[in-house]
């Protein structure tokens, strides 16, 4: 399973961490295979053993466990935020 981490690119061209205003989140797209999903609880679990939740408007139709996806995500105040979710091949 990869990781991948990345910066906020500001307008002014500048590349600025996350975490250096203070806020208490950040980001990074994680590589996994699902090991189950609950859509009506929209969490998403991958062989990582972490239990993601997936925002309301990111779709699970068709997503079973078996599959590898690459999911983005967001960590705030602990909790892991899925905002996108695509099946690798």
């Amino acid at each position: 399973m990869e990781k991948y981490h990345e910066k906020a690119k500001c307008a002014d061209g500048s590349l600025r961490g996350a975490l250096s205003s203070g806020a208490a989140w950040a980001w990074n797209n994680v590589t996994g295979t699902v090991t189950s999903i609950d859509p009506q609880n929209h969490e998403l679990v991958l062989n990582d053993g972490k239990t993601y939740t997936v925002e309301s408007n990111v779709k699970l139709a068709g997503l079973k466990a078996g599959d590898k996806v690459k999911v983005s995500i967001e960590t705030k105040n602990g909790a892991n935020l899925v905002n996108k979710v695509e099946p690798m091949s």
